[in-house]
């Protein structure tokens, strides 16, 4: 879609129009002049926030009220204040030095300098966590304002404001309408969100359990106590799936009644308790000096074991063994002794 529109390539049958005008009968550039477009993963160049804004307009260069303005129209403004060198505050190679949400607000700031017409939103806020996509959200619902807004989109939160929403689906719009004629429709729309619904419920509640099972802890570092870790819900989704018997279709097509397992955390990782059985799933810190022991351990074993059997799958090939010992050392000692004779001839 985005490609259609830009020009980048032509449809084979079929026609794209814009203002009822087809658009092979626009010049190409005058075309792209008038469409900003915000990609999931934006790319900024190593230079200063100012400069990526700036190199977003076309024509004459904006002048820097106007960069402003796109900023404040991008909801970006405040941050690059707050930053050490405002606006001069250099981006790092490819944006490195943002986060993902500041880098997407400046990818917007520097579609609207140049105050398109047409805004083609493609995920734009996908990548980003809720936090930050509820920050992007605002400032792209600004940013169409009084203008054409095509949005490509996976999460339906963004396009729940549209004027008109199009389901496609193997190259064909299964659904068209807003969002409240297509979810009384229930049809493909609805499953959709109700499906985004259910994933929504389902993770809260995963973290609701983490939380309220655990007892009181000491709060650490500013962080909350009762928060999981990503580590940590995987291993109650890990427990409580294992908990749940199987369907056997040979025998009997009820399925089997398994205790909920309860869940507590304690200092060292989670406890879980099932009637008389007990599982114990310890999460360990790898930034730690016992997770980093641990794990060098760990790594020496598997090294250690996977010798033999490396020997083993290669003892057809034993006479080439010390042959080839003998010239990885003469190889690797090449290097050096070159630099040896290199530094005595300079």
């Amino acid at each position: 879609m985005i490609g259609l529109v830009e020009r980048f390539y032509d449809v084979e049958s079929g026609e794209v129009k814009i203002d009822g005008v087809n658009v092979r009968e626009y010049n190409v550039r005058s075309l792209r002049q008038q469409v900003g477009v915000i990609m999931q993963m934006p790319i900024l160049f190593g230079y200063s926030i100012y400069q990526n804004i700036v190199w977003g307009a076309t024509g004459e260069p904006p002048t820097r009220e106007q960069v402003e303005q796109a900023c404040r129209d991008a909801n970006a403004h405040d941050f690059i204040m707050d930053l050490p060198d405002g606006y001069d505050t250099m981006c790092g190679e490819r944006g490195a030095l943002l986060s993902g949400g500041q880098k997407q607000r400046i990818a917007i700031a520097r579609a609207l300098v140049r105050n398109p017409k047409i805004l083609l939103l493609d995920e734009a806020t996908s990548a980003l966590d809720s936090a930050a996509e509820r920050v992007v959200q605002e400032a792209l619902d600004r940013a169409s304002a009084n203008r054409t807004t095509i949005t490509v989109a996976h999460r339906l939160s963004t396009i729940r404001d549209a004027d008109v929403i199009y389901v496609i689906a193997n190259g064909r719009v299964l659904e068209s309408g807003s969002h409240e004629q297509l979810i009384s429709q229930a049809g493909a729309y609805a499953r959709l969100v109700e499906a985004q619904h259910l994933r929504q419920t389902l993770e809260s509640s995963v973290a609701t359990v983490a939380g309220s099972d655990s007892p009181a802890t000491p709060e650490l570092d500013g962080d909350e106590p009762n928060s999981p870790s990503a580590a940590e819900i995987t291993a109650i989704i890990a427990a409580q799936a294992t908990g749940v018997s199987a369907i056997d279709s040979r025998t009997d097509t009820r399925r089997s009644t398994a205790k909920r397992p309860s869940v507590q955390r304690s200092g060292t990782g989670l406890s879980l308790d099932e009637g008389s059985d007990k599982a114990s799933v310890t999460v360990i810190d790898p930034e730690s000096e016992e997770g980093k022991k641990l794990i060098d351990k760990q790594l020496q074993r598997r090294g250690l074991s996977a010798l033999p059997r490396l020997i083993m799958k290669n003892r057809r090939h034993a006479g080439l063994i010390i042959p080839g010992t003998i010239c990885t050392i003469v190889d690797g000692a090449s290097f050096p002794c070159f630099s040896i004779i290199f530094s005595k001839m300079i």
